[in-house]
């Protein structure tokens, strides 16, 4: 899964499926991590500053990193004080604070999206381990997502068919 996409959902099963799924949750959120690490499309503006952060943001900044910069987010500091360190430690002009704005908002979107598909990977496991295999499987992540979209009221993070 690349940054901004829905996890996957398996529709077929395989031998090398049958193997992944048996692999513990844990590890599977590591395969996700490493997923989003990877560009899956064309990017649309990849020089502008907004584009370039979320491209360090996936692929470049650490756990401690990425941390440190929603403390920073959430913070009473001035966002021009925020932009002047973007700009001094990753040479990012924002040229004004409604792009940082929009940036913030994607990485809470993809904190959601993460934590989404940290369920979906509980969610498999556990089915997986209740015996659900191949199209069984599916239609019962299907359902949970589903469910899980209907509560929180937040359609995209549903299944996609």
């Amino acid at each position: 899964m690349s940054c901004g996409q829905r996890p996957h959902i398996p529709y077929r099963e395989t031998q090398d499926s049958k193997s992944k799924s048996r692999s513990s949750p844990e590890s599977k959120l590591a395969q996700l991590k490493l997923q989003c690490a990877r560009p899956a499309r064309k990017l649309s503006w990849p020089d502008s500053a907004s584009t370039k952060l979320k491209v360090l943001w996936c692929n470049t900044f650490s756990e401690e990193e990425q941390d440190y910069w929603r403390e920073q987010f959430v913070s009473a500091r001035s966002q021009a004080s925020i932009r002047r360190e973007l700009e001094q430690k990753y040479d990012l002009d924002f040229k004004n604070d409604w792009r940082l704005t929009v940036f913030r908002r994607w990485v809470d979107a993809q904190d959601l999206r993460l934590a989404e598909a940290e369920l979906v990977a509980a969610d498999e496991a556990e089915l997986t381990a209740q015996g659900l295999h191949g199209e069984q499987l599916r239609e019962a992540l299907l359902e949970r997502m589903k469910a899980r979209a209907l509560t929180k009221g937040d359609f995209k993070l549903g299944p996609r068919r």
